[in-house]
């Protein structure tokens, strides 16, 4: 099983190697995972660089029972683990390029705010 996470630009990946290396270990030696889980989870590498996120693989090797719990369940570990380490996932941004005048734009929108409260109000009629 193969999956992608982003995570922050600056992110030590020797670190997050340690790390996802510890929890698939760990998850291997879990009573819950030990029968399932054939090779433990590990990562692969970057598999991709883009202007907020390094894509990273990892992977582990299990009996096709249940596959995509067993990959839940070592996100769920990440997700408690990797802010004790200091490390971070990506953050989703949107960038947008300066269109026009600030206050003419905060005007638009509340001028669209305005007309989508009038919408949404019920006619005297």
């Amino acid at each position: 099983m193969k999956f992608n996470l982003r995570m922050a630009r600056g992110t030590d990946l020797e670190l997050l190697r340690k790390t996802i290396k510890r929890i698939g270990q760990d998850m291997m030696a879990d009573p819950e995972f030990k029968d399932e889980l054939l090779q433990p989870l590990k990562l692969q590498g970057i598999a991709d660089i883009t202007e907020s996120a390094l894509i990273v693989r990892c992977k582990f090797t299990c009996r096709p029972i249940k596959p995509t719990y067993i990959q839940r369940q070592a996100i769920k570990r990440m997700y408690e683990q990797f802010p004790v380490k200091g490390l971070e996932f990506a953050q989703s941004t949107v960038s947008v390029q300066g269109f026009g005048d600030p206050a003419a734009l905060a005007a638009a929108g509340g001028a669209h705010q305005a007309a989508v409260s009038a919408a949404a109000a019920p006619s005297a009629g």
